[in-house]
């Protein structure tokens, strides 16, 4: 959050352009905008129906893209909302880019606001040469912000070797400094967090996403993660789903211990993921929890043992667990190795049926 005559508060999310669960999350993105208030709202990935969806919802507010078509965010792109009452003007810039990407301005009175979503994945020099592009277009303005999701971690590389680290190119952006440790100093602030989000699937906590701020007639006060709570309240489960919730749980108590019982990382932490798990009632953190353990825990790989693991994913099949439960398990059959993990299964989801 932004201060000077008032508050001035600005929004920045990657909002996912996937599929999954879409309609709950574009109305828990609406509860998150009620909630906070924000003057100026920067939202990365957005697609055509999401934008639809976020003018009709809100109606009074200016919009970067008012085309009929939504052609600014064709496939995905950069979209911004500014709170009625505020004076702005849109522009957008073209990025270098394999993706469609591009800079987007948000003018209002004595300050800038420039959103972005770098280049993905392993595109490092491209990444830097959009924060070029990015730090000239921003350069002339004395009061500037920069923020959406980077792509990049600030303290390690999307892939090895983590030296030298690509976050210094950061520095590209002169004069601009990194909100979050400049307010909130020894806080990791990640926002990238499969222990928060099971959707991620692989383990990965990476800080991608930031706000440079580059200003004079403006002072921060506060920056703050938000949108982090699940979404249990805006999705209905089926039976089964509700069924699997509570399943899920002991399976994670079953097998979790086989998993960790060797590794020195997995005791300090078991006890507390099996109780954000046992506390979420939700299938998919209960899910993610096992997997990203099982990844950094697995002690061989040997391809005849995973026969163990597709007799589990079939049995999974059978007694009708959802087909995301199933591709979790794929997941394990492909990369881990721990054969007692079928029989586990096998009498949990007895003890279930029983109880049923």
């Amino acid at each position: 959050m932004l201060q000077s005559e008032g508050d001035f508060t600005v929004l920045t999310l990657n909002i996912w352009f996937d599929l999954k669960l879409r309609d709950a999350r574009t109305r828990a993105l609406l509860e998150v905008i009620r909630s906070t208030e924000p003057s100026v709202c920067c939202f990365q990935e957005v697609v055509p129906e999401v934008a639809e969806q976020l003018r009709k919802a809100l109606p009074s507010w200016h919009c970067s893209d008012e085309s009929p078509d939504n052609e600014t965010v064709q496939p995905y792109g950069v979209m911004a909302f500014v709170r009625p009452g505020i004076e702005v003007e849109f522009q957008f810039h073209p990025l270098p880019t394999g993706m469609s990407r591009r800079l987007l301005l948000v003018k209002v009175p004595n300050l800038i606001i420039g959103t972005v979503h770098l280049e993905s994945l392993g595109n490092p020099r491209m990444r830097e040469e959009q924060l070029k592009n990015c730090a000239s277009i921003l350069a002339p303005f004395s009061d500037a912000m920069l923020v959406g999701d980077f792509n990049f971690d600030s303290e390690r590389n999307f892939k090895p070797p983590h030296e030298p680290l690509e976050n210094a190119a950061v520095g590209l952006l002169q004069d601009f400094v990194d909100l979050w440790p400049a307010l909130r100093p020894g806080e990791a602030g990640k926002t990238f967090d499969s222990m928060l989000n099971p959707y991620i699937g692989d383990y990965e906590q990476m800080r991608y996403d930031r706000v440079m701020v580059k200003l004079g007639a403006w002072r921060p006060t506060q920056i703050q993660l938000v949108g982090n709570e699940p979404l249990e309240h805006l999705v209905t489960l089926s039976p089964l789903e509700a069924d699997w919730s509570i399943l899920s749980h002991s399976l994670v108590l079953r097998l979790w211990h086989h998993v960790t019982r060797r590794t020195h990382e997995g005791r300090r932490m078991k006890r507390a993921l099996v109780a954000r798990a046992a506390a979420s009632q939700a299938t998919r953190l209960a899910l993610a929890v096992l997997l990203q353990w099982a990844r950094l825990a697995a002690e061989s790989r040997k391809r005849a043992q995973r026969r163990d693991f597709a007799n589990c994913q079939l049995r999974l099949q059978r007694h009708g667990v959802l087909s995301f439960a199933v591709r979790a398990w794929a997941r394990v059959v492909e990369r881990e190795v721990f054969a007692n993990w079928a029989r586990a299964c096998d009498r949990t989801l007895a003890v279930a049926a029983s109880a049923s």
